[in-house]
């Protein structure tokens, strides 16, 4: 059953939400240059894309590391032990164990079949916060995007009975032109335009460095390529759901095996789409010590075989795997596909999604009456005391 903000929590998230537009967005639109689109924007994370997508050519491969500006790249195909031709990075992960600490929310991105569960939660909307995978999707606009869930998780799976929104899902990333809280991907276009069916960029991977978000990438990272890239004969596996560990990224040679499927409770011939790493810190793969978040592809043997969706995402610390979150847990359908995983250390949801959620670019209009009715509201108060 949905749980809705009760009139106090509506009322407190309307003035945060208005108080922040005001000290900031507002300024900055008034001032004649492109505000961010959200209130305290997520730095975007280091992510990799598919090979049908568009920035794919010149010096964008499917198995290089990407970044911010451009897109362009953070870390190359060969320091991974990659780079031959055919070859896709579709998962990576630095040691995400610091910001599992505690509570947190997952981030998550999903492919171009995806079309989401349930529209954007009505009281998020109110909030003026309109963009979640389903409205999204209903714009061919859902594959290049980060979203958040709307509810809590730890290590052991969702939170029993904590504050939450809604099951939902909510826009933090747009693939482009959304006042820089983007990937710099194609189509550049706000999340509140419709984009023509047609080649499209597809986001199927990303991690941040440091369990703050922001700063260098570290040296060491966890990495899984597609099932069909040729390197699988080079590098020290041969699955898809093999996970790799590099400690020198940056220059050729160095990879081994982090955990292969088996050590996963996978099959040989399944692929993971991506995962977020918990290790203990020696970047052995130890069941029982480590644990491993992750979701498969559509064609995974093991989907059918245990009845989990692509949607769902899994969770193994050693020889067997089970479903951590349920693809209706996070507003999407069993026939959708999670295929990008981070996570965001918080305990409070509600404040999560008021600082990043993205909202659209207001108009000079509305701004200005909102400022104006504010300050009004400010001057009452004044004028009381």
């Amino acid at each position: 059953m949905k749980r809705h903000l009760g009139r106090t929590a509506y009322s407190s998230a309307i003035g945060i939400l208005a108080i922040a537009v005001l000290n900031g967005t507002s300024r900055d639109a008034i001032a004649g240059t492109p505000p961010p689109l959200a209130n305290n924007p997520l730095p975007t994370p280091l992510f990799t894309i598919d090979q049908a997508s568009l920035s794919i050519g010149g010096p964008i491969h499917a198995d290089d590391v990407l970044q911010k500006p451009g897109p362009s790249v953070a870390i190359p195909n060969v320091g991974l032990g990659l780079g031959m031709p055919g070859d896709e990075l579709d998962g990576i992960s630095f040691n995400r164990r610091a910001a599992a600490a505690g509570s947190f929310a997952l981030l998550f991105g999903v492919d171009r079949e995806t079309i989401g569960a349930v529209p954007p939660d009505p009281g998020l909307v109110g909030l003026g916060f309109p963009y979640n995978v389903q409205q999204q999707a209903s714009l061919n606009q859902a594959a290049a995007d980060m979203f958040m869930t709307t509810s809590l998780f730890t290590t052991t799976g969702p939170v029993p009975f904590a504050p939450r929104v809604t099951i939902n899902n909510i826009l933090v990333v747009n693939q482009g032109d959304a006042g820089g809280v983007d990937f710099d991907l194609q189509p550049a276009v706000p999340p509140s335009s419709f984009v023509p069916p047609g080649p499209s960029e597809n986001s199927d991977g990303y991690t941040y460095p440091t369990s703050s978000l922001r700063g260098p990438a570290p040296a060491d990272i966890y990495f899984s390529v597609s099932r069909n890239s040729p390197s699988l004969i080079t590098l020290p596996g041969s699955s898809g759901a093999d996970v790799f560990f590099d400690s020198n990224p940056f220059a050729p040679g160095g990879e081994v095996l982090y955990a292969n499927f088996n050590m996963l409770g996978l099959q040989p011939f399944d692929d993971i789409d991506d995962m977020i790493i918990l290790d203990d810190g020696d970047n052995v793969f130890e069941p029982g010590l480590d644990q491993v978040l992750f979701s498969l592809t559509r064609d995974s043997p093991s989907l059918g075989a245990l009845g989990f969706s692509p949607a769902d995402v899994l969770t193994s610390s050693g020889f067997v795997v089970h479903v951590f979150a349920e693809a209706g847990g996070i507003g999407l359908l069993p026939t959708d596909n999670v295929d990008a995983l981070e996570l965001l250390q918080t305990d409070d949801i509600m404040s999560s999604i008021i600082d990043h959620a993205i909202f659209p670019e207001p108009t000079s209009m509305t701004l200005a009456l909102l400022a104006a009715g504010l300050l009004a509201g400010r001057r009452r108060g004044t004028s009381r005391r």
